[in-house]
């Protein structure tokens, strides 16, 4: 029996049912795939990049269109396949990520506010919580907070005072994460800059592809975050569409889960 692959197929695993061919570089399903492949045989496959399965009969076909994939086997349970996977190739850094994340709840504004992130109910969500009798914890304000992509600065008429809403939340006991993302809206001063130093991820014919993500820009991008971050005293950020990279357009050699570890 085989499971991984698409989080969103959890219910359809193991798989034993016929599957259509997915393709994990174009059908992200909201970023919840992973090229990881497991059997309660002790068997898996593991990619640094997105291949296509399917399910027919008791077979399972893999195709990649970066290299061959192997079945590696380790020996005969599914645990043992997935530590003998993590070791190899996702294997803990060593270093724990700050304690509050285990210890106190995780809030995040997208259920409640979708694109219409704004001070006003960034403060009523927080509000309630408190009210309600809920503990504080982490509170994540989530995409359209910025005034574009590749920008870091709050839209004004949506977050008049954001240095002001975060001490305001800090008082009522959160921690406060930005949500941000490694795209860049086009029409804008950072695309024109980024685009003249070359920090474009580029097609075949040398313009940039329609989806902009490239290790370097990343850098650019994220020091002028931390520049952001200090002046509110915003302390974490969610990286979030990573897996943009490689997706479209493979052209470039750093894979997704090494651009994740050196700049998410």
């Amino acid at each position: 029996m085989n499971t991984g692959g698409v989080v969103a197929y959890g219910a359809r695993m193991p798989y034993i049912q016929p599957v259509e061919e997915f393709d994990l570089a174009r059908q992200n399903n909201n970023n919840q795939v992973v090229p990881l492949l497991l059997s309660n045989k002790g068997r898996y496959v593991w990619s640094d990049y997105p291949f296509k399965f399917s399910v027919s009969g008791d077979e399972i076909f893999i195709r990649s269109d970066y290299e061959q994939i192997t079945v590696q086997t380790a020996g005969s349970t599914l645990r043992d396949a997935y530590l003998d996977a993590c070791r190899k190739y996702f294997s803990p850094s060593g270093q724990l990520p700050d304690t509050l994340f285990f210890t106190r709840p995780q809030y995040n504004t997208w259920i409640e506010l979708m694109y219409d992130q704004n001070q006003k109910d960034v403060l009523k969500y927080a509000q309630g919580i408190v009210d309600n009798g809920f503990p504080a914890g982490i509170l994540m304000i989530d995409d359209n907070w910025q005034k574009y992509y590749g920008n870091f600065e709050f839209k004004p008429d949506k977050f008049p005072d954001p240095k002001a809403m975060v001490d305001k939340l800090h008082s009522m006991g959160f921690k406060v994460m930005l949500w941000v993302c490694p795209f860049v809206s086009a029409d804008s001063p950072e695309y024109r800059m980024l685009r003249s130093k070359g920090y474009l991820l580029e097609s075949k014919n040398g313009k940039p592809a329609i989806i902009d993500c490239s290790p370097y820009g990343i850098c650019v991008s994220r020091g002028r975050f931390c520049r952001m971050q200090r002046s509110i005293y915003v302390g974490r950020s969610l990286f979030d569409c990573s897996n943009c990279y490689k997706r479209k357009y493979p052209y470039r050699q750093t894979s997704k889960r090494k651009m994740e570890r050196r700049y998410g």
